[in-house]
Order: C-alpha cells, then sequence, then structure tokens
C-alpha cells in the first residue's frame, strides 16, 4: 500500500510542523551566506542542537554524514 503523502502533512503535528520550517529557514539562511555552489550536498548544522535557533553564530554547513553522527547521544563523538 503507497503513502498518502499529502494526508501525511495535513495531520502532522503543529510543533513538528514549526522545526521542520525553522530547518528550512536555517539551510535558506546559509545558502544566502554562503551561495547555492558551497551548500550543495550539505546540510544546516545548528551548534546547540536548537532547531528553532537560527542565529548565524548558531549555524554552519556540514555534510549529512557529519551532521547524523551522534543523534541519539546529543553532540557529535569523534571515535578514535
Amino acid at each position: 500500500m503507497a503513502r498518502n503523502y499529502v494526508q501525511e502533512r495535513l495531520n502532522e503535528d503543529p510543533a513538528r510542523k514549526k522545526e521542520r520550517a525553522a530547518r528550512n529557514r536555517a539551510r535558506l539562511k546559509l545558502v544566502k551566506q554562503h551561495g547555492a555552489a558551497a551548500m550543495k550536498g550539505k546540510q544546516a548544522e545548528h551548534k546547540d542542537g536548537n532547531a528553532l535557533n537560527n542565529s548565524v553564530k548558531n549555524l554552519k554547513p556540514i555534510s549529512p554524514t557529519r551532521n547524523n553522527n551522534g543523534r541519539r547521544g546529543g553532540a557529535a563523538t569523534k571515535k578514535g
């Protein structure tokens, strides 16, 4: 059975919708600051982990692999 993405969006939790919109704004802010070419294949990292804090000091472009490291444990950890 195929997923109904339209229905999922309509039933989306308002808090989740707000966080998704904030992440989209963060990415657009970084594209404006660094350029689309520099952000190609990159994600916006929120240094403090708060997706709603889109201040310039809190954002930096990062690879998807590095951005997803340590998702469950908070900040990304280095293994050595």
